[in-house]
């Protein structure tokens, strides 16, 4: 293969992730809004989040995820305020 080859494949790839991550995020948002509507307190929700996602990377590279999830849990640590923690 040609480096131009190469290059369309990645860009194809990404676009093709790109409308993935769109319709994931859509099912996703439905779902929590639904979960939502349904009087679910957001913590469970967000642990119901967090048990499926760890579903999710079984088959993925792991240290990549755990990377991002640190990331993301350090951006929520400095963004929010203290505030009561629930069990």
């Amino acid at each position: 293969m040609t480096d131009r080859n190469d290059r369309q494949l990645l860009e194809l790839a990404a676009q093709v992730d790109d409308q993935d991550l769109k319709h994931a995020r859509t099912a996703i948002s439905e779902a929590v809004k639904t979960a939502r509507d349904t009087w679910i307190p957001k913590h469970l929700v967000a642990q119901a989040l967090a048990l499926e996602l760890q579903a999710c990377i079984v088959d993925e590279d792991a240290s990549a995820v755990v990377s991002f999830l640190r990331h993301m849990a350090d951006t929520i640590d400095e963004s929010t305020p203290d505030k009561p923690r629930h069990h």
